[in-house]
């Protein structure tokens, strides 16, 4: 009885899931279809604005963005697993072109998930605006998405974007160059590991201690890493890898662990590419200039997996554009544990600025909240 109670409330309690159908080439005419896969996070309800979040295969094998039940009450949250994560796609792909690089990373790139989002978002929504929530790396895709159907998205918020395009064209430097000549034992694999879940000020602290710091932050982390990283979906997360080689280098040349590690995770879509130089797709920031919703940037500016910087840049582009930064490192590991960061975080989407007001209160009482004078600025539209 007790296990019949707990599978009701299972599939009362689990989130929903949807299948809808899209082309396998969105610019195939022609294309066969393939089943892509999204989730109801909770009841929805028409009268009520939707969120939509995407899964993303890199941030997938590192660490999930959880947004808690509290952030979703007063919103439809709907999860997109997409093309990434579909079965029927991996099937298709081991079946008839298992070596073929050129047409996986064609089926798998970011403007074919971008079409397939607008799919669902219409299916949902019809004509319907959808505010996006991107972490890391899925924050790329949802940015791409953003510039062809810039009139279809009310509000974005973007936590921690993982966009390397950024900094390679503005030549900032990259913090992991300041270990290129240190002994730190690490493999390329494990220093994109630490520098993802790092959240110490090494740069920001005292040059004496430095290196001490540096030192004693390596060794626990090379004796608790796990090395553990998810590759049930092969082919996404090596297309995901090389979508963001691409951004950082032309030729694929490196000089830092983390460029090297992208590199080596895509190794066969590079070696294509040598071979057929193949289409490749990037995402136009510019479009951004014309946007008329709101974008909030939520950064760290301890983040060596990626200049700080950036999160600047990308405020830059969107006219009705608020930055906020934190004192954490990239996988927000100490925001997680405030719940105050998740009021925020709701208080963006409500738009509720007295509620604004009074979480930077405390996330500045709690030494949480940057607002240095001599390197980045907050900005409260």
């Amino acid at each position: 009885m007790i296990g019949v109670i707990g599978l009701i409330l299972g599939l009362f309690l689990s989130p929903l899931a949807e299948n809808i159908l899209v082309p396998l080439d969105h610019s195939d005419p022609q294309s066969r279809k393939i089943t892509i896969t999204y989730h109801y996070e909770n009841e929805f309800d028409p009268d009520r604005k939707t969120v939509f979040t995407l899964d993303d295969p890199i941030d997938d094998a590192f660490q999930k963005f959880d947004l808690g039940e509290t952030v979703k009450e007063e919103f439809n949250w709907v999860r997109i697993s997409g093309r990434h994560f579909s079965e029927d796609l991996q099937s298709f792909m081991r079946e008839s072109s298992p070596q073929d690089w050129e047409k996986i990373y064609r089926w798998l790139n970011q403007n074919q998930v971008s079409q397939d989002i607008e799919m669902i978002r219409r299916k949902i929504l019809g004509q319907k605006k959808v505010t996006l929530l991107g972490y890391s790396s899925s924050t790329g895709i949802l940015l791409h998405y953003l510039s062809s159907y810039a009139p279809t998205v009310e509000k974005l918020i973007c936590i921690n974007p993982f966009l390397m395009d950024i900094q390679t064209n503005l030549s900032f430097w990259n913090f992991s160059n300041y270990f290129q000549n240190k002994q730190t034992e690490l493999t390329d694999a494990e220093f994109f590991e630490f520098a993802y879940r790092s959240s110490v000020d090494f740069f920001n602290s005292d040059p004496s201690l430095r290196d001490s710091l540096i030192n004693s932050s390596l060794k626990v982390f090379k004796e608790s890493s796990s090395n553990d990283m998810k590759t049930n979906f092969p082919n996404s997360l090596a297309v995901r890898f090389f979508e963001h080689s691409i951004e950082l280098m032309t030729e694929a040349n490196s000089d830092f662990p983390i460029a090297n590690f992208l590199k080596e995770k895509s190794k066969p879509l590079w070696t294509e590419y040598f071979n057929k130089r193949f289409p490749l797709i990037g995402t136009n920031y510019d479009v951004g200039l014309s946007f008329t919703g709101q974008v909030i940037i939520l950064g760290s500016v301890y983040d060596i997996l990626i200049n700080p910087k950036v999160v600047d840049v990308l405020a830059e582009f969107f006219p009705k554009s608020t930055l906020v930064l934190f004192r954490d490192g990239h996988s927000f590991e100490k925001m997680r544990e405030t719940k105050e960061f998740y009021v925020l975080l709701l208080a963006f989407l409500k738009n509720d600025f007295q509620q604004k007001v009074r979480s930077y209160q405390i996330l500045s009482d709690l030494n949480l909240l940057f607002i240095g004078k001599n390197y980045n600025n907050i900005r409260i539209n």
